[in-house]
């Protein structure tokens, strides 16, 4: 029987308040027969103390912490000097950025979650949709706390109040639990997507959906010109095989912030969320289309906060930048960072969850590692450098 130890080391950015083992996570694994060792105050910032963990070792230094790990979890890529310490045959397992990981990173056995595919088999393990469902969430209710206006009608002696007008760019699972979120706030909501197939979605949480496609594009150039319009022929225009959102050509893009710029005018509140995998997200709101705005409107660009996305990094939103609140026009743009910190107690829950998930699924006591061979793990293990 192999060694089975798991290692947890404090996050290496102070940004960073998730933690990817709850103690209820830590008595499961350690029931199935792991041993735990946890670097100390690495759960404090969501909510769990070093005493919580019963039965796991707690230990400051981070050599004792990795000596001896069968894997490691973690929630961004682990220091070079960690990963300087954990043994040549150590599994990392976590949100690693995937193309963006730093060079380190493919130094050990290294399986980047992010890369999990999208079916219902998986979605136990499926941590961007955990994460994201929250971050939908908490950015409809920050967004709205910096609104000078409230979210839902109100008949008063005063007079009415008119609803907040919201705008969900993006129905992915973050923009659908915005839409949610907003829903019950009393806001009348809009969602746009590039994939028709979000169209039921979006409806049945009673949003209005607008949708601008490559091939409604190919069609009206079509008619206008009598001529087939060449491009790329899609079984389901704008998304890929896993489901997620691709980027379009530039007349599509221009054609979508032309529809987007209808709605600004009367939007109070937009929360985008808008990525395609492995690329820079689209810029769906420009300058000028910020301008049109009402004053007092906010941006909630989460399209900013990716993974590997350094601070500075632009969103869906021309003007906003990673890690900054800018004022224009009378608009508030966010740019998100380490939003889901903000949930640091049930982000840490759920993405526990999902690791203990994924650790029964593919880790084998008879080679005594991950099981490189099975389908969901093939796509998610980095090359070795």
């Amino acid at each position: 029987m192999h060694t089975k130890k798991i290692a947890i080391f404090r996050a290496s950015s102070r940004q960073e308040k998730r933690v990817p083992m709850t103690p209820t996570v830590a008595k499961k694994l350690m029931d199935l027969g792991w041993t735990i060792a946890l670097q100390s105050g690495a759960g404090s910032d969501s909510g769990f103390l070093d005493t919580d963990y019963g039965g796991v070792h707690i230990h400051e230094d981070e050599r004792v912490v990795a000596d001896g790990a069968s894997c490691a979890l973690c929630f961004g890529p682990l220091t070079p000097q960690q990963y300087s310490f954990l043994p040549k045959t150590c599994a990392v397992i976590g949100l690693l950025g995937s193309d963006r990981a730093p060079e380190h990173v493919h130094s050990l056995p290294a399986y980047s979650l992010e890369r999990l595919p999208r079916t219902s088999g998986a979605q136990v393990m499926d941590v961007l949709t955990s994460q994201s469902s929250l971050y939908g969430y908490w950015a409809v209710l920050h967004g709205t706390g910096r609104l000078p206006r409230v979210m839902p009608m109100m008949m008063t002696p005063s007079g009415r109040l008119n609803p907040a007008h919201v705008l969900v760019l993006g129905a992915g699972v973050a923009g659908l639990q915005a839409i949610a979120t907003a829903q019950r706030l009393g806001a009348v909501v809009s969602a746009f997507d590039v994939r028709e197939s979000a169209r039921g979605a979006v409806e049945s949480l009673g949003a209005k959906f607008y949708h601008c496609s490559e091939e409604t594009v190919r069609e009206k150039m079509r008619d206008k010109t009598g001529e087939r319009m060449q491009g790329r022929s899609e079984s389901s225009p704008g998304e890929d095989q896993g489901g997620y959102g691709q980027r379009v050509g530039t007349d599509t893009l221009l054609a979508q912030q032309a529809l987007i710029g209808t709605l600004l005018p009367k939007t109070d509140l937009v929360i985008a969320t808008a990525m395609v995998p492995g690329q820079e997200p689209p810029i769906l709101i420009t300058h000028s289309m910020v301008q049109s705005m009402p004053t007092g409107s906010v941006i909630m660009d989460l399209a900013t906060d990716r993974l590997g996305a350094p601070l500075g990094s632009s969103g869906n939103c021309a003007i906003s930048r990673r890690g900054e609140e800018i004022q224009l026009y009378g608009v508030t743009i966010v740019g998100t960072s380490y939003g889901m910190s903000h949930m640091a107690v049930d982000a840490s829950a759920m993405y526990a969850n999902n690791l203990f998930a994924f650790i029964q699924y593919a880790w084998d006591d008879h080679i005594g590692g991950i099981n490189d061979d099975l389908d969901w793990v093939k796509p998610l293990k980095l090359s070795l450098a």
